[in-house]
């Protein structure tokens, strides 16, 4: 997972732990050793019927990394 490595900003990695289309596990665990934000959900691929579980936590990352939105 070389392209992890080259990550110099504050990440997420938001997967679905039913996946069985991508090989998601290697990205997780270097995603985790380089202190990046991970969040598993419960899901498959295509994260069907997941709107909330994946927005709250993109959301959030989002929020404490950006700050709040200003609309001046």
């Amino acid at each position: 997972m070389p392209a992890v490595d080259d990550i110099d900003c504050p990440g997420q990695v938001l997967y679905g732990e039913r996946d069985d289309t991508a090989e998601w596990r290697p990205v997780v665990e270097r995603a985790r050793e380089c202190g990046l934000s991970v969040t598993g959900v419960a899901a498959d691929h295509h994260f069907i019927s997941q709107t909330e579980r994946v927005a709250s936590p993109v959301v959030s990352f989002l929020s404490d990394h950006l700050g709040p939105a200003r609309f001046d």
